[in-house]
């Protein structure tokens, strides 16, 4: 699933937003209502795409987040550190951080790797995102530093 589900499609609703006056709400409401149907199309997708990958993949350890900040290089080589997030699922849970195909390469060519679960995790990542960033920015009583950073990320992922 998608943490912050439940409020993302709560902003998505007809009648949300109006209430919040912090720095960042109008233009919270305004990037919400102008990717509505967009958002609601990757939700649908999210779910099509979950359904099929459920019953199609092999389940193994995974990390969670193996990006280059979760990576220390050492004399033996590169370690993946920061195991918080670490569940059993699909190998493409970490695969699909590796950018264009690379992650076939990752694996090895006799690997069965599932196109669907590559873009239902880049598709989580994004909802994800979205769900975690758009009820923070929404009621935000004042800017901070953080949330500069995190508006910037909503401005790319929500286009006016």
């Amino acid at each position: 699933d998608i943490p912050g589900r439940a409020m993302l499609v709560e902003a998505l609703g007809d009648n949300a937003g109006g209430e919040n006056t912090g720095p960042y709400a109008a233009e919270m409401e305004d990037r919400i209502a102008a990717n509505r149907s967009r958002l609601l199309d990757m939700l649908a997708r999210f779910d099509d795409l979950a359904a099929r990958v459920r019953d199609e993949t092999q389940l193994v350890i995974t990390h969670g987040e193996p990006h280059v900040a979760n990576v220390v290089h050492s004399e033996a080589g590169p370690v993946l550190i920061d195991w918080d997030t670490v569940r059993w699922a699909p190998r493409e849970r970490d695969l699909w951080w590796l950018p264009g195909e690379s992650w076939r390469k990752a694996y090895g060519p006799d690997q069965p790797i599932s196109e669907q679960a590559i873009e239902m995790y880049r598709l989580r990542w994004t909802l994800f995102d979205v769900a975690d960033f758009v009820p923070t920015l929404t009621a935000a009583p004042e800017s901070t530093p953080d949330l500069q950073v995190a508006i910037e990320w909503v401005r790319k992922l929500l286009p006016l």
